[in-house]
């Protein structure tokens, strides 16, 4: 934090002296904690501010006793300004107080209204791929119909059509799931590059796309295999 030289820094062209370095704490990508000096109160104002800015304060830090103090920490710091501001009436205050059980609560709402959004724009994804691979299915079904009344015709039970439709529709929905991975993998690499953001791949999250997939394909592949599979044999011969 504090300290890059031992012999000490000079903010705005003022020489202070490092007494000592905070231990490292933890920082996110797109704030750090460790790029903050501090220094006495007095000597902000008297030496860094001065003028008629000398006494203003923008934010205050207060850290409670323990976890369980916290609320009453938060009700004695919100009486006290109310106090020093003569200020009677809370909905009045011209200041506000933020925990970290607020801040919290807060990113936590963010993250779930956030993890909806993709939720429901990901269902809607999976549907529209599903209906297209069973028009797929279903073209290649109109395609092939005497191909499956030939097949019927020399002993295929209706299981075997069935099973042989349903193997496509899990390969359609194998190909999509894989290229699908294939895009956002590389999303993920390019996007650092692009917006300067880290992005993590999960193995297990993959895999499981892959997954469902090959499920969704499966799922709207019953329809067209099971029209195939209920083919009478000499109507599908008649054919052209």
């Amino acid at each position: 934090m504090v300290g890059a030289a031992l012999a000490g820094v000079r903010p705005r062209r003022r020489a202070l002296q490092v007494v000592g370095v905070l231990e490292e704490l933890s920082s996110s990508d797109q704030a750090s904690s460790n790029d903050v000096a501090i220094v006495p109160r007095s000597t902000y104002a008297e030496r860094l501010v001065g003028g008629t800015n000398r006494n203003a304060v923008g934010a205050i830090y207060v850290k409670a006793t323990s976890a369980a103090a916290l609320s009453a920490a938060y009700q004695e710091a919100d009486t006290l300004l109310l106090n020093r501001h003569g200020i009677t009436a809370p909905s009045d205050a011209d200041f506000s107080i933020a925990t970290q059980e607020s801040l919290l609560s807060a990113a936590m709402s963010v993250d779930q209204t956030m993890t909806l959004m993709l939720a429901g724009i990901a269902v809607i994804s999976l549907l529209v791929g599903g209906i297209g691979v069973m028009n797929i299915m279903l073209v290649s079904v109109t395609e092939r119909i005497r191909e499956i009344g030939l097949r019927k015709a020399l002993g295929a039970r209706p299981r075997l059509i069935r099973r042989q439709f349903l193997v496509e529709a899990s390969v359609l929905g194998l190909a999509g799931g894989v290229l699908g991975v294939a895009f956002g993998v590389a999303g993920a690499l390019l996007l650092p590059v692009v917006a300067d953001t880290r992005v993590e791949l999960s193995l297990s999250a993959s895999l499981l796309a892959i997954a469902i997939a090959v499920g969704i394909g499966l799922l709207f592949g019953v329809y067209p295999a099971s029209r195939a599979s209920r083919l009478a044999p000499i109507d599908a011969l008649r054919t052209e």
